[in-house]
């Protein structure tokens, strides 16, 4: 090879400074410049200077040499003279620049700190073009090492399009008008590798990147609008949807809370009180979406989402569990007093809100700690105690701050011990608790008698909200609805199946007209008719499913993913909700069918909470979201 390319740098004065500098040629001239080399007679020979107006070192430089295929037909000409941008001295016709084959031609492209440059030379016409493309004002091709780049480069659609991934982004330029058409978040991790194809039967662009995956790019629609999706940077623990207000979720995560409007599936802000390792445990959401209180960070914290503040704290430490009393207008906390293999003494705590005055205390040894049960009226709570070295049930009237009742849970006297894995309350009578003494057993007591009422041999503590069906739910496989009066299995949903061990999550719509079932082998969500256990359908979410919750009318599931994902679904059971097409037309994705139904899309109560006609809170919070966790990912 003896012809070239280089990146030469200028200076006024030769004797002063390098021996391989040139001499700036005008004062126009910048600091450095690229020129057409030739070896010859053992010496190079600069043949033509491309640019000599460059203020930094080009990173690196790339040739690309192109061949274009035979062009046969008229119209096959005037299309490559098109595409390729010509203008031929003297010619007047495109014929005439491609007289049967197409001119062979090199793209020289440098990478500057700013941009890259692109220079095309057409050998046998003699003409040559320059071209200066530019990356966003926040984006910069820095190099880690000299005379090499980490952008990946390519011509695309027939060199019209020229194409470079910058870290994990792809950017896209015309280069006839030498405008950035597209930026394209592709990849999770740098992007090293790209390879177009065009034929006139594909027109593609493969990408490959440091985070294991290689893409397939349709160019014929890679310029479609795309929309941003925004997910949790973290897996969601939880999932709370206002009882006043079902468009208004919360969503938690380790780190932060998140608020979402689930009718149109937008987010409104993210709310965490220390964004420097927060960790939030626990959360409640009141009625009427207005007050968030949350454990952030062994603190207690009452937000105000209309003006996304804390408005009162409480230092917390070893929180167990928070819980709502009496109609909210009390708080119970369940703290790990003393947490030691020997001993373990919790202490149930009483706040009036939203101000957290002291209300009431009690301290009480444990075997485990376990969460205290709120009873039907609201005002007495059941904690599991240890006493004379047995689990026994203690009940509290918080409001009246009276101690109730307290025995032990024994089906006979000579029953020695009883060890309390959960209590739950009931749901028609506040004198009656379902203790469970193992994952697949319970017992119903009548706690102001003291008398066991009956045994439920297969139970899994899943109830249905009027207190007349329960679920079972064996991890081996099957699913069956019992008679919480009888015991007895009532209907079977899934029979008895070998599938081996897997984690399975069973719930009831809030209306108690569906099953919800979570299949974790399977990775698949049913849903089943109460009334003649039927399968109304199976959803596959992409990601592993982690938890989700319901509205009041059962119609609206929102389900959270591992990889921090929030799916809004819509049980479509036409059987039971007879306007249930109305409501999946008023989904953002199903505009189509509104317009069909002629469907006002109204506006969401979230608005009213948050007033959204006044966008600076908003903006400023969805702002330092995007500042801790960033943007979410793009789909097309």
């Amino acid at each position: 090879c003896t012809e070239g390319f280089m990146c030469i740098e200028y200076t006024e004065d030769l004797a002063a400074g390098n021996a391989h500098a040139h001499l700036k040629p005008n004062d126009d001239c910048g600091n450095y410049g690229i020129v057409r080399f030739k070896l010859a007679e053992n010496e190079f020979r600069i043949e033509e200077t491309i640019t000599n107006k460059l203020e930094d070192r080009a990173n690196a430089m790339f040739v690309f040499r192109k061949q274009p295929k035979r062009l046969r037909r008229p119209s096959e000409m005037r299309r490559a003279s098109e595409l390729l941008g010509l203008a031929v001295p003297g010619s007047r016709r495109a014929s005439d620049a491609f007289p049967g084959v197409a001119s062979a031609y090199d793209w020289l492209v440098a990478v500057t700190i700013d941009g890259f440059l692109l220079y095309r030379n057409l050998i046998s016409l003699g003409t040559s073009q320059l071209l200066s493309l530019k990356l966003p004002a926040n984006v910069r091709n820095v190099p880690i090492r000299p005379m090499h780049s980490t952008s990946a480069l390519t011509f695309a659609s027939n060199d019209t399009i020229f194409v470079a991934g910058t870290r994990r982004h792809l950017y896209l330029w015309n280069i006839a008008s030498e405008q950035l058409l597209r930026a394209v978040d592709a990849h999770f991790g740098r992007i090293l590798n790209l390879l177009s194809i065009s034929n006139p039967h594909q027109n593609l662009l493969i990408s490959s990147s440091i985070d294991h995956s290689i893409k397939i790019w349709n160019m014929e629609n890679i310029f479609e609008k795309s929309y941003s999706i925004s997910t949790m940077d973290q897996p969601i623990e939880r999932i709370l949807i206002a009882k006043n207000n079902p468009s208004l979720a919360v969503v938690q995560t380790r780190k932060y809370l998140g608020i979402w409007d689930i009718r149109s599936h937008r987010f409104i802000t993210t709310l965490v009180a220390n964004v420097h390792g927060a960790v939030v445990t626990d959360c409640l959401l009141a009625a009427d979406g207005k007050t968030i209180i949350a454990v952030e960070s062994e603190t207690l914290l009452v937000w105000e989402l209309r003006t996304q503040s804390v408005v009162h704290s409480l230092p917390a430490v070893s929180v167990h569990q928070i819980v709502f009393l009496y109609r909210e207008h009390f708080l119970g906390v369940v703290y790990k007093q003393l947490d030691t293999p020997e001993h373990k003494v919790a202490r149930f705590a009483v706040y009036s809100l939203p101000n957290f005055e002291p209300h009431f205390s009690y301290e009480y040894p444990c075997r485990m700690f376990r969460e205290a049960t709120v009873m039907k009226d609201g005002r007495t709570v059941c904690l599991v105690v240890l006493f004379k070295g047995h689990d026994s049930l203690q009940t509290i009237d918080v409001v009246e701050k009276l101690f109730k009742h307290k025995f032990r849970p024994r089906q006979v006297k000579k029953q020695k011990d009883v060890i309390v894995h959960r209590v739950l309350g009931s749901s028609t009578n506040s004198n009656h608790i379902i203790v469970m003494d193992g994952d697949a057993r319970g017992c119903v007591w009548d706690m102001k008698n003291r008398k066991l009422l009956r045994v439920l041999p297969n139970f899994n503590g899943v109830v249905s909200s009027d207190g007349k069906l329960g679920l079972y739910a064996p991890t081996k496989g099957g699913l069956y609805i019992i008679d919480m009066k009888s015991g007895n299995t009532l209907r079977t949903l899934i029979g008895a199946v070998a599938e081996g061990v897997n984690d399975v999550i069973t719930a009831f719509t809030p209306n108690s007209l569906h099953v919800l079932y979570y299949h974790n082998g399977h990775k698949t969500l049913r849903c089943y008719r109460v009334s003649d256990g039927s399968l109304v359908g199976t959803f596959r979410p992409h990601a592993q499913l982690t938890c989700w919750t319901a509205d009041a009318s059962g119609s609206t599931i929102v389900i959270g993913g591992q990889d921090g994902s929030l799916l809004s679904t819509i049980l479509y059971d036409d059987l039971i909700y007879e306007e249930v097409k109305l409501k999946l037309a008023q989904l953002p994705s199903r505009k189509h069918l509104a317009d069909y139904l002629h469907v006002p899309y109204g506006t969401s109560q979230v608005d009213e909470i948050f007033d959204v006609r006044n966008l600076g809170a908003v903006t400023a919070a969805v702002t330092r979201f995007k500042s801790l966790i960033g943007g979410g990912a793009n789909t097309k």
